[in-house]
């Protein structure tokens, strides 16, 4: 399997609802699972539902919505449908449908007062442990690195090794070894890289394209940021303006809770959206050659997990901002002059205009920072490709845009290391 696909194939996943509660979600159902396979039994009991999140991973799923669940939000009642609701081949897409009935019976499990959600504040990296007392044991699930990625299952304090090695299989865990070579790249690289995509990789990164534009056509028909920009713009041909709709839109449908999934980028749905929309809706209106401009979704994914590798995957900036925004300012770029120093330009102009948005979790209001996130990354392309750009050294920004981006990790996890039990003692 060639590098791009490695990386493409672990970043880049279908996702229905915020990845969060959804990977809450998901270690539940692992939990019922185990238990019913080292018990040999098919109904369960659940008398207890204890989930321990990470400081970042609470504070950015507490308020969103879930899909399939009448409007209600948060971690609670998608632990409650992940004990209750079937398994799904992609677990990201665990609550993609819900019966009436088991969200009936969920909602029952949270009147009971047996579901409980708390952080550690201790923890630093992302984490999720999903602790289920039922009729016939008890089960503890550890999620740790990213939304898929199991490593732990434990039925009645013992190591569930055989479940584990399936749940291996199903949650396609990501080796270290890609994550390692991503980040010693430099931009260069990555270019190079995306240029590598053939047919089958280009068909899949069009189905992001597609999944993302229907979740944009569903926000359009619900109250929200994006709707209302497209009141206020209906006849407006500004390509920012509309980009800035659509992104909005999709962000407004994924916040709310939509059962339509989003392609994500980075273990997040908004990141996806911005890292596919920005450069494909640009380049369309720009009659860019559909393989150019599907490279350059590539390299916008590519940069938006470089990234992370040195933020970490869930910073105290916002990645639509700081991550994504890099990734869709340099495939704008990249479509009008495959220059490196002009990519590289672009993304310090992005780096240096916006460094200081804050994630304070996902929620309604992400489609505000979303807006910003476009304005930023199409005017620094343009700024870029007109050799006006930042200068080295100023603020955050660095004589690269590789130490800029290094820059930036330091920044989050040294500069802002106690932001997430901030914003979460605000928000109590």
């Amino acid at each position: 399997m060639s590098l791009l696909k490695q990386i493409l194939g672990e970043e880049v996943k279908l996702a229905c609802g915020c990845t969060e509660p959804i990977a809450v979600a998901y270690a539940c159902n692992i939990a019922m699972r185990a238990i019913g396979e080292q018990k040999d039994v098919a109904h369960i009991i659940v008398k207890n539902i204890t989930i321990t999140l990470d400081p970042g991973t609470y504070k950015n799923g507490r308020a969103v919505g879930v899909p399939n669940t009448k409007g209600r939000t948060g971690f609670t009642i998608a632990a409650a449908l992940g004990c209750l609701n079937p398994s799904h081949a992609n677990p990201l897409q665990i609550l993609e449908k819900v019966e009436s009935e088991t969200l009936a019976e969920a909602e029952e499990l949270i009147n009971a007062n047996i579901v409980t959600v708390n952080y550690d504040e201790s923890w630093q990296n992302f984490c999720i442990h999903a602790k289920i007392l039922t009729s016939h044991g008890q089960a503890l699930v550890v999620i740790q690195n990213n939304h898929t990625n199991i490593t732990s299952v434990e039925v009645d304090g013992v190591v569930a090794a055989a479940f584990l090695s399936q749940s291996e299989k199903i949650s396609t865990v990501a080796e270290s070894s890609y994550q390692e070579l991503l980040k010693k790249m430099t931009i260069r690289g990555l270019v190079s890289l995306a240029e590598t995509m053939d047919e089958e990789t280009g068909r899949f990164i069009q189905q992001g394209v597609e999944v993302n534009l229907a979740l944009a056509e569903a926000g359009k028909k619900i109250p929200g940021f994006g709707a209302s920009l497209n009141r206020q713009n209906i006849n407006n041909t500004d390509i920012t303006s509309r980009i800035k709709m659509e992104v909005a839109c999709a962000t407004d449908a994924r916040m709310s809770g939509s059962k339509l999934p989003a392609m994500s980028s980075g273990g997040s749905g908004n990141q996806g959206i911005v890292a596919i929309l920005v450069p494909y809706i640009f380049g369309t209106s720009k009659e860019i050659p559909r393989n150019r401009v599907l490279q350059s979704i590539a390299l916008s994914h590519l940069i938006n997990a470089y990234v992370k590798t040195q933020t970490g995957i869930l910073a105290p900036i916002c990645g639509c901002a700081m991550a994504a925004g890099l990734g869709a300012a340099a495939a704008i770029v990249y479509q009008i002059k495959n220059d490196i120093t002009i990519i590289g330009h672009a993304i310090n102009n992005v780096a240096g205009s916006i460094n200081g948005i804050l994630c304070d979790g996902a929620k309604s209001g992400c489609a505000l920072k979303v807006i910003s996130a476009v304005d930023a990354a199409v005017t620094a392309a343009l700024f870029a490709l007109d050799n006006t750009f930042v200068s080295p050294h100023e603020g955050v920004v660095g004589k690269t845009p590789e130490e800029t981006i290094r820059n930036l990790g330091i920044l989050c996890i040294q500069g802002m290391c106690n932001t997430n039990g901030v914003v979460l003692q605000i928000g109590r």
